[in-house]
């Protein structure tokens, strides 16, 4: 991976070159990354709604689970 910045016209230049990261660690990185996406989802459903939100958002939770490990 080679990434390169620069500052303006009469600024500094930095390059940088690195491996790239694994592919098991960046998938890991992803699923992370869209989990506190989603939590974030459920809770801001959740409030705005209420307890009812409440449930019917646990109970998604729920048929989601469900259906991903069946």
């Amino acid at each position: 991976m080679k990434l390169e910045i620069n500052r303006g016209p009469g600024g500094f230049k930095v390059f940088i070159d690195r491996p790239p990261m694994k592919e098991s660690r960046f998938r890991a990185l992803c699923a992370l990354t869209a989990a506190a996406v989603e939590a974030g989802i459920a809770i801001a459903a959740a409030a705005l709604c209420g307890l009812p939100g409440l449930i019917v958002v646990g109970f998604v939770m729920v048929l989601l689970a469900a259906a991903k490990y069946a």
